[in-house]
């Protein structure tokens, strides 16, 4: 987490004692705040090939339990990020390019990092 903010929580959004109903979820939830600025960043990992259409249902739903966990007063930067072992075909990256994940009023396509690539190198660009 080296380059993130102080202050920030990572969630597994995996963890039985959180009792997500949702089937379709990302792997994280990273929450961060600096200052004035905060993130709110879902992340699915992928050690090897992917589907655009599950990586977005999987980065949907993290976004959608963000949605219900945060106030809706809070003013935040939202970056849903694909972390990758492989790049997989062009395609797939193209597809992933086109899809739009949504949280509150806020829609973006999904940034795309290595694994091992600092989550930080994302955040910076914001």
């Amino acid at each position: 987490m080296q380059g993130t903010p102080a202050k920030r929580i990572l969630i597994d959004l995996d963890c039985k004692a959180l009792r997500i109903s949702d089937l379709r979820r990302c792997d994280f939830l990273f929450v961060g705040e600096s200052g004035a600025l905060a993130w709110v960043v879902p992340i699915e990992l992928k050690s090897g090939t992917y589907r655009a259409s599950d990586v977005a249902e999987q980065l949907q739903g993290g976004a959608n339990i963000a949605e219900r966990w945060l106030p809706d007063n809070r003013s935040f930067r939202f970056v849903p990020v694909l972390a990758f072992g492989k790049a997989g075909h062009k395609k797939r990256r193209q597809n992933l390019r086109a899809v739009r994940i949504t949280l509150h009023s806020q829609s973006r396509q999904p940034e795309l990092i290595r694994s091992g690539e600092p989550l930080a190198s994302v955040l910076q660009g914001e």
